[in-house]
């Protein structure tokens, strides 16, 4: 599996990526038993379309209208300051589990790398065998663990 700067040299380096696609806001992986393929994505803030490109055998890519409440701003991935990769994110993540969530179970993960509330950060989201969701959000930047919740898939009314 491509780390993310590597998926995103891929990315620019083909003939499929258009340097006009707007601002680098966001990557994003599913993972299953350490295996992924990374999306890409940009946010064209003249038109309010997010162009995303899966990097994967091939770069495919596609445009649809912004995805997002009117009151969020989509904010720009800074890449110079991501000083922590996605294995060093997990590792992080691995180590608040056995300390605070051990008797969870996780399987899937689902990986945003995301400027949120104007930090860059790494926002992982396990789905337990309990049916639950295990949110981490870290710091791209420091590696710290910023904030962490577990929280039923299926909420009483």
């Amino acid at each position: 599996m491509l780390k993310f700067k590597e998926a995103l040299k891929t990315l620019k380096d083909s003939e499929v990526y258009n340097k006009k696609s707007g601002f680098l806001c966001n990557g994003f992986i599913i993972l299953e038993n350490g295996e992924g393929v990374w999306q890409i994505d940009f946010y064209d803030n003249k038109e309010d379309k997010i162009i995303s490109f899966t990097i994967g055998d091939q770069i495919n890519f596609r445009e649809d209208k912004a995805f997002k409440n009117e009151e969020i701003k989509i904010s720009k991935l800074e890449l110079d300051k991501i000083k922590i990769n996605l294995d060093e994110a997990l590792e992080k993540v691995d180590s608040l589990i056995k300390d605070k969530y051990s008797k969870e179970n996780v399987g899937k993960a689902i990986i945003i790398l995301q400027n949120y509330k104007g930090k860059n950060i790494w926002n992982v989201t396990y789905i337990t065998s309990s049916l639950k969701t295990l949110n981490v959000k870290l710091s791209a930047e420091t590696g710290r663990i910023i904030e962490d919740s577990l929280k039923g898939l299926i909420q009483k009314a």
